[in-house]
């Protein structure tokens, strides 16, 4: 087994791809042409759970998961379905579901009939309407779209910067320069750095006044750059949540920069399920490479 440099995941030392992420091992993908990625949609027929009927989820992402546990990306509080229920997957552009040994099943609607979904993958059509245990019912809808280009008008980067320096184990800010000044070549023009307020001391142990430099030689290295810390006491990724939330608020849409799955925060602000508002990255022979929504950019 090998460990995926994005997500963690434990892979087969022989698979092609993270499963889990879709990070693909060995291949620099170009940046020139925007991916594909998959667009799934999941509304929410009927259910006891008065809260979700009638909502619409929309993941780009490859694999949905939807149970009444607060981690699954569709979450339906209703006793008769499971904790992990069931879950979507797109292979080979084809949407897929299993059920994850519920308690109370799974079940395709097709023509009146109920045909009970196993733990094996069973394909579906473009759209179709599933039996969540015994009385939520959901529409599930898969299509392809062009992913977004890099740097698109109306997004703002947050560069978690206590996350991206411990995830590469650095001793200093070049990561994080290295990191801002790709997403700037990629066309993202605002990009905000934001940190723990202990960082620049772990960074800078010597120093008399470590945050005073960390911020110099940031502003140094990167012209106009926004660097923003952490109150004390606070986390890096609770700052990068509340701003979020404040951007999103605004028509502003905000891509989370750090390996982080934020699941502490997917009840306080549920988008952030979805890979759609992260730009992941990994470091392959000493060079940085960005992902959204699994695909690489650079």
């Amino acid at each position: 087994m090998v460990r995926c440099p994005v997500c963690g995941s434990e892979v087969p030392e022989k698979s092609p791809s993270c499963p889990t992420c879709g990070y693909v091992f060995g291949v620099r993908p170009s940046s020139k042409v925007a991916p594909q990625t998959a667009l799934i949609k999941v509304k929410v027929l009927s259910s006891p759970d008065s809260n979700v009927v009638g909502r619409v989820f929309e993941f780009r992402s490859s694999t949905v998961k939807v149970g009444r546990a607060p981690s699954n990306h569709v979450v339906i509080s209703d006793p008769y379905v499971s904790r992990r229920h069931l879950e979507l997957k797109v292979d080979g552009g084809k949407l897929y579901v299993r059920d994850l040994g519920s308690s109370n099943g799974t079940y395709l609607v097709r023509g009146g009939e109920l045909v009970e979904v196993s733990g094996e993958p069973l394909e579906l059509p473009g759209k179709a309407t599933l039996r969540v245990g015994l009385y939520s019912y959901v529409e599930v809808e898969y299509s392809v779209e062009k992913a977004a280009s890099p740097g698109e008008k109306g997004e703002v980067v947050l560069v978690d910067a206590s996350n991206l320096c411990r995830s590469v184990e650095s001793t200093d800010i070049s990561i994080v320069v290295k990191a801002v000044e790709k997403l700037r070549s990629m066309g993202f023009e605002e990009v905000f750095i934001v940190y723990d307020s202990n960082l620049p001391a772990i960074l800078y142990p010597d120093s008399s006044n470590p945050h005073r430099e960390f911020t110099a030689h940031l502003k140094e290295a990167l012209r106009g750059v926004k660097i923003l810390s952490a109150p004390a006491g606070v986390t890096a990724d609770s700052e990068i949540v509340r701003l979020a939330r404040d951007l999103a608020s605004r028509g502003v849409k905000p891509l989370i920069f750090s390996n982080d799955k934020f699941e502490d925060y997917w009840e306080e602000m549920p988008s952030l399920r979805s890979e759609e508002y992260f730009l992941r990255f990994a470091v392959k022979e000493g060079e940085l490479v960005i992902l959204r929504g699994g695909e690489g950019l650079v």
